[in-house]
């Protein structure tokens, strides 16, 4: 009589991820980083404007106000944009392009000679806030072991909840004794922090399909 054999059934629990590796720890170690950059940004500048308003804006506190103001708008309609490129292209690459770019324009920012170019200045190193705010998120998400990705976005948190209490703390310090450019000046280091580690870092993640960007209802 021929016996029925049954293939035994592949278990449905799920696997738990290994230990991440040391490219994707430094990858995460960036992306932290990135949030105390973000941090710094967002609380340091308003404490300079009247600086800004008082030396290269000529009292003119309407002109002066684009500075703060063209972050917030250049953020908005980058961000949810800059998610897509990172499905695109890769996540640590659009990371590395956005640290590149803050280097770049926070030494820009630095050294405005003119309202405007300072203002064109903040512009851009708000496309590059946008791109590495979406692809730090990703790295940290995908190269953490599978249950301590709430662990790891809360570091992420605390980074830029500290940075966003020191920053006014250091820069009211250095509005007494130097310049508002210091503030700018400082940006540069955690800059160049940033592309030091993404050099020993690799994308803990798969690039996604091939999601078209749409530039009107996104």
């Amino acid at each position: 009589m021929a016996v029925a054999t049954v293939a035994p059934m592949a278990s449905s629990a799920p696997t738990t991820l290994g230990a991440p590796s040391s490219g994707s720890s430094t990858a995460i170690r960036a992306a932290v980083l990135a949030g105390f950059v973000g941090g710094w940004d967002a609380t340091a500048l308003y404490f300079i404007f009247p600086a800004i308003r008082d030396d290269i804006a000529g009292g003119d506190a309407a002109a002066a106000s684009w500075v703060l103001s063209i972050t917030s708008i250049v953020a908005a309609a980058v961000m949810l944009q800059a998610g897509r490129v990172g499905d695109r292209v890769g996540h640590l690459r659009t990371f590395t392009i956005g640290a590149v770019g803050y280097f770049v324009t926070a030494a820009a920012s630095a050294v405005a000679p003119t309202l405007w170019f300072l203002i064109v200045a903040r512009g851009a190193q708000a496309v590059a806030l946008a791109l590495q705010g979406p692809a730090s998120m990703a790295l940290i998400m995908g190269g953490t072991t599978r249950g301590s990705e709430a662990r790891a976005m809360g570091r992420w948190g605390a980074a830029t909840a500290v940075a966003g209490v020191l920053g006014p703390i250091c820069v009211a310090a250095l509005l007494t004794s130097v310049s508002w450019r210091v503030t700018f000046a400082l940006q540069i280091p955690m800059a160049a922090a940033l592309l030091v580690l993404v050099r020993g870092a690799h994308d803990p993640g798969q690039r996604g399909p091939a999601t078209p960007l749409r530039l009107v209802d996104s």
